[in-house]
């Protein structure tokens, strides 16, 4: 399924086609976090961009229930279907966030799915909790500022926003501006996260680095450089797609999330 520039995605969006097997809410410190758990098997958690929402990875749940994984996706403080809380949004409170989810759903281990804010919130919980971590499938995010490109627009970024916008007015459970959201991520990705080389080597889990060869935010030379620091990492670049390919080439990005996912399983 191709769709280079998001105009299907916003036009119609994205809505999980299969019913989950459990779904509601958690509470992690101040707010209070949508998930949705939809298979059987190890459990595979999908962690989306930032001004995004769970339903963005409805094409890679499918995918995943049928290999076999229980999938679950998590709306992100403060996204879709979840409140904010007070808290100034970080890395490390989004990683908290999520070992939350773990521990009142009785999860062990996961392998966590990153795509941009989601996969440095990926690598902070491997980076800080590594037991609980069987592998990082990381797409489409830097670990210190030197890895973001100069912002240009592009017709990709404008439709993704009016997608995201969309969701955000239908979702929010506190019926917040749409507006307001980008400014309290703007400190978090302006500065976080700020990974020394010392502090990539210290992460033993290992990690699936995905680049997009069209990404618009982050550099290939940043991701090579991740990839090449980490103890244990493998490196892959996405043709033809940009920073939402998961969206664009979706049958591309679901054979390697199933590639990393079964090598990870299978350590």
């Amino acid at each position: 399924m191709l769709d280079t520039e998001l105009e299907k995605f916003a036009a119609h969006g994205l809505r999980h086609t299969r019913v989950p097997n459990q779904d509601g809410y958690f509470t992690s410190f101040d707010a209070r976090l949508y998930f949705a758990s939809f298979g059987k098997g190890i459990t595979v958690i999908l962690l989306h961009g930032g001004m995004g929402n769970g339903t963005n990875w409805a094409h890679q749940v499918e995918a995943l229930v049928s290999a076999g994984y229980n999938p679950i996706v998590v709306d992100t403080r403060g996204h879709g279907r979840s409140t904010s809380g007070s808290m100034a949004f970080s890395y490390g409170l989004f990683s908290q966030d999520v070992t939350n989810l773990m521990d009142q759903q009785e999860i062990p281990r996961a392998i966590l799915v990153g795509w941009s804010d989601g996969a440095c919130t990926a690598l902070e919980l491997a980076r800080t909790n590594p037991s609980r971590v069987m592998g990082v499938i990381y797409f489409a995010c830097n670990v210190d500022p030197s890895g973001n490109k100069e912002f240009v627009m592009t017709k990709a970024i404008e439709n993704c926003v009016t997608r995201h916008r969309l969701d955000f007015e239908s979702m929010s459970p506190t019926h917040e501006r749409f507006e307001e959201l980008q400014p309290k991520l703007d400190p978090m990705q302006k500065n976080q996260p700020n990974y020394t080389s010392s502090d990539l080597r210290s992460i033993e889990v290992p990690v699936a680095v995905l680049h997009a060869k069209k990404d618009e935010f982050i550099k290939e030379t940043h991701s090579q450089y991740i990839a090449s620091t980490l103890p244990v990492s493998y490196y892959e670049v996405i043709d033809d797609v940009s920073h939402f390919a998961p969206l664009q080439n979706t049958t591309v990005f679901n054979s390697l999330i199933l590639k990393y996912a079964g090598v990870f399983a299978n350590n």
